[in-house]
Parts: structure tokens; sequence; C-alpha cells
């Protein structure tokens, strides 16, 4: 071979991309730019829908509790009271002749226990399941939505949601 062939055969580098493994700068700076724009749009979506959980759990636990109370004072023929502390943010599920505490749950934040229409803050329920006296306990959360829990005079609790 003479040396005109040899130029010829080693000249310039390649036109065409080999694979090569990775990314390059440029790509990499524009992917992270894509999810930073991504994760700001959607996460005040996230934090206000992990809120609504939040508020429909809390509501489905006092209605669950209020149903617990019922049932307890039926299968012991005694009144049973769920008693709602506003102030402290809380409840308690009690038999109402014994003054036996049978549970306690704080509502925590952003959940609140906003009002209740029943006397003296509390729901009895006596030895057929009914309520002695039928009203409504509000639970708000920190987006201003509201959970309603309608107890009904036959001691029947419905849940309603506000968005």
């Amino acid at each position: 071979m003479s040396k005109s062939e040899k130029k010829l055969h080693f000249a310039g580098p390649p036109t065409v991309r080999c694979n090569l493994a990775g990314f390059s700068l440029l790509e990499l700076v524009v992917v992270i730019a894509l999810l930073g724009i991504i994760t700001g749009v959607g996460l005040p979506y996230y934090q206000s829908f992990t809120v609504s959980l939040q508020l429909q759990g809390a509501a489905r636990d006092l209605t669950s509790d209020l149903r617990y109370a019922q049932q307890q004072a039926v299968t012991t023929q005694n009144n049973y009271q769920v008693v709602f502390d506003i102030n402290q943010n809380l409840y308690t599920v009690e038999n109402a002749s014994s003054g036996l505490l049978i549970k306690s749950r704080v509502i925590k934040s952003p959940i609140s226990l906003e009002s209740t229409t029943l006397a003296s803050s509390t729901a009895v329920f006596n030895a057929t399941g009914a309520a002695v006296s039928s009203g409504n306990v509000i639970l708000s959360n920190s987006n201003g939505r509201h959970a309603t829990i309608d107890i009904k005079p036959s001691g029947y609790a419905q849940i309603s949601f506000s968005y």
C-alpha cells in the first residue's frame, strides 16, 4: 500500500454517529426541566386531592363509630352515646348507662369537627337502635369542603359531601 491509499483509508472521523451510551447534557437538562414543570403544575392538585380524601376518611370513620354505638345499644339493651367535643376536635363512644368509655377518637388536622345540631352535642342510641334525638355533625377540611353526617330518628347515619 502506498501512503496515499493509507490517507484515504483513515481520512477523517466517521460521518455517521455511532451508538454511544448515555445522553447529552442538553437532553438531560430538557428532561429535568419538563419534570419540574409537570411537578409544579400537578403538586397543588395532588395536595388538594389528598385533603379531600382525608375528609372522606374521617367522615366514614365517624359514621362507622356511630353505627358501632347503635349496634352496641341493641346488643346490650343499654343506651350508648357518641359525645362530640368541638373545642378538642374529638368524640367518644360511651355506655350512657354506666359511663364506661368504649372508644375515643381525635380528628386529626387538616380535618376539623365544625359543628353539630345534636342536643348537648351527643348522639344517643336506645335499646332498639333508634336515635333519642336526630341531628347532624359537620366536618370540614382546610380547603373549605364539608362532610355532613345526618343522624335520622331511626338511628340511620348518612354522609353527604359538599365540594
